[in-house]
């Protein structure tokens, strides 16, 4: 992970282009275009704050949250909090099938429960994991407000 810094560096996306291809129903995949023009700012001393940028393309406004340097960290901590619990699911759920193997203790039909309730909380517990620590990388403290006079644009940090 990078460390956090006071000041924030931003790419204000202007879209340039968009392209939807295929799909059946009306799904399908849209390609995107931006000119990105990189800017930077600071963040607050504690807590968050919303921050205009002005397109330099097209003066359009974009608001967006900075969160403080001690807010990120703990959002940071708070995404390897999850990815950790579930890894300790995985785990634990691990234990109890390979107990399992002992058939006596177990009528079949709470065998086929208890495995079906390992199997669905195991997936769980590996989704959390991924997206735990996927989310604690990518934690920059910056959101996009959503805002009717952004007209498409975005806001890569």
């Amino acid at each position: 992970m990078k460390p956090v810094d006071a000041n924030v560096s931003l790419e204000v996306g202007h879209p340039i282009s968009r392209t939807h291809s295929g799909g059946l129903y009306g799904y399908g995949t849209t390609d995107r275009t931006y000119l990105e023009v990189p800017g930077r700012v600071c963040r607050p001393e504690n807590g968050s704050a919303v921050v205009e940028v002005r397109c330099p393309e097209c003066d359009a406004l974009i608001r967006v949250q900075i969160l403080s340097v001690r807010r990120t960290q703990r959002s940071r901590r708070m995404w390897v909090a999850l990815a950790v619990a579930g890894g300790l699911v995985c785990a634990a759920l691990l234990v109890i099938l390979l107990t399992l193997v002992e058939p006596a203790s177990l009528s079949t039909d709470q065998r086929d429960g208890v495995v079906v309730a390992s199997v669905v909380a195991g997936v769980l517990g590996l989704y959390a994991l991924f997206v735990g620590q996927l989310s604690a990388r990518c934690e920059v403290g910056v959101r996009t407000k959503d805002d009717s006079e952004s007209k498409g644009h975005t806001v890569v940090a």
